[in-house]
């Protein structure tokens, strides 16, 4: 599961890019807030996909970690989009996981046009 927050565009196409290599489905946090989605079980890959946004996650994003679960799921990351740099947006991702006790394996990025 890719799950991928986008405001142009971007980050969901890095997301389809990575689920179609990865043989896995990608949805829009937008979406999991909807829908009330913040937790997953059992999943192979479980990653995040967001753009920075004045050199942090975007404050939708920091709100929807703090409520994602994760368990028994395999493979995890974060990966973040940037212009210019990401700033702290892997190192508050990864705080805020940590606080609830989840750990990503690897954190990634991606420098968009």
């Amino acid at each position: 599961m890719i799950l991928y927050f986008s405001a142009t565009g971007n980050g969901k196409y890095i997301a389809e890019q990575i689920a179609a290599a990865t043989d896995e489905k990608c949805i829009s946090i937008i979406d999991c807030i909807r829908g009330d989605k913040y937790f997953f079980r059992n999943e192979k890959i479980m990653g995040i996909v967001v753009p920075t946004y004045f050199w942090r996650l975007p404050g939708i994003v920091a709100r929807y970690l703090e409520k994602l679960r994760l368990e028994n799921c395999g493979y995890t990351f974060f990966l973040a989009s940037y212009g210019t740099t990401t700033g702290l947006a892997g190192s508050m991702a990864k705080e805020i996981m940590a606080r609830n006790g989840q750990v990503f394996d690897a954190c990634y990025s991606v420098v968009m046009p």
